[in-house]
């Protein structure tokens, strides 16, 4: 495997699907190693729950901060960006040149088609290319999508975690006609057993960017005169402007909690009744499968992308146009709502089940198989 995001320590949270994948891999009795960038001057080789992990460096410890944060396509764009960006494609090639090598790989399975598959397909070796989304959203500007499409075309399979990332992606990179296998990235299922007693309020579980349409919710909650609790936990750029929004409107039992420890989320929500995930275009939103796993019924939007692969209308949620209007009356109708709870468990037990490790290993399997 090839990607630009790993756990670099047991409990690191980078690319932990992904790690996800691998360990259940192993477990069934393939051999796997992953390519991954080094960490500001950090590169080592290590064996973390079976899986081989090579860090390879490609610039200098202070240039070496391209990968592991979330803010590549940013970077890649600053003064000296590309020129590290670049190095980081050369070293991920050589390092999987070597891995495939040692070996003897059947194929190479790289993470997002920038930068992991451009240089998993210069090695000329069976690839598999999954997309996820942030890289989907990279395919604009004529070059970025010829070159976008050059190393599609390279690869033997191509896969994506939604029906909305295929479609664009296919747009984008001007292959109509290109075959791609849809399978979700595995969930934490193992996390998300309990099942709701309601009385919690809303929650809302995510990054805080404008995509993810924070602002719609709180407007919502004030247009409906909502007053049970809102819960958001996560943190982002967006943070401080949605947080002088919350007090403009006056909504008091708006709690922003921030970027918290896996094992306090479901303290934090695990009791809500309603789940907000408002966020426009996004790739998939496992957030949303994980709340109603938790038998929380969820909210999603009509513009949602790729959340409406685990979201249906009347089974566990509601997908409404997005206009604080629609949004406030979904919301209001799930609070306190037992039997809304019970269907959203109902669901989330359809999902935990479409989206376990074992289920999208054998998927991955099969891909495997075909292209090898």
């Amino acid at each position: 495997m090839v990607t630009h995001a790993y756990p670099r320590w047991a409990g690191d949270v980078a690319g932990s699907f992904i790690a996800r994948l691998a360990e259940t891999l192993v477990a069934r009795g393939h051999t796997v190693a992953v390519v991954a960038p080094a960490d500001r001057g950090r590169a080592e080789r290590f064996t973390l729950n079976g899986v081989a992990v090579v860090q390879v460096r490609y610039a200098s410890p202070a240039r070496e901060d391209l990968a592991y944060v979330g803010d590549m396509a940013e970077k890649g764009r600053a003064s000296g960006g590309f020129r590290a960006f670049w190095s980081l494609v050369r070293a991920l090639t050589a390092g999987a040149r070597a891995e495939v090598e040692r070996l003897q790989a059947d194929l190479v399975h790289a993470w997002w088609w920038v930068p992991g598959g451009w240089a998993a397909t210069r090695l000329g070796a069976p690839t598999v290319i999954s997309l996820l989304g942030t890289d989907v959203a990279l395919l604009k500007g004529f070059p970025a999508r010829l070159l976008g499409h050059r190393v599609l075309g390279r690869a033997r399979g191509v896969t994506t975690i939604s029906r909305y990332l295929a479609d664009e992606t296919r747009r984008r990179a001007f292959r109509r006609r290109l075959a791609i296998d849809l399978i979700p990235v595995p969930a934490d299922i193992a996390r998300f057993t309990q099942a709701s007693a309601g009385g919690g309020g809303i929650a809302y579980l995510g990054r805080l960017t404008v995509q993810k349409r924070v602002n719609l919710l709180l407007e919502a909650v004030h247009q409906a005169g909502i007053t049970a609790p809102v819960t958001i936990v996560g943190d982002g750029p967006a943070r401080a402007d949605l947080e002088r929004l919350a007090h403009r409107l006056g909504l008091p039992g708006v709690r922003f909690l921030g970027a918290i420890p896996d094992a306090a989320v479901l303290a934090a929500i695990g009791d809500a009744d309603v789940s907000a995930f408002l966020a426009r275009h996004e790739g998939l939103g496992l957030a949303a499968a994980e709340a109603q796993m938790l038998g929380i019924p969820v909210v999603a939007t009509t513009d949602g992308g790729g959340v409406l692969d685990l979201v249906q209308d009347g089974q566990g949620g509601r997908v409404v146009p997005p206009t604080p209007d629609a949004v406030g009356a979904a919301l209001r109708s799930f609070l306190g709502n037992a039997d809304a709870r019970a269907a959203a468990r109902r669901a989330g037990d359809a999902l935990r089940e479409r989206l376990s490790p074992e289920g999208i290993a054998r998927a991955f399997e099969q891909v495997y198989a075909r292209v090898a």
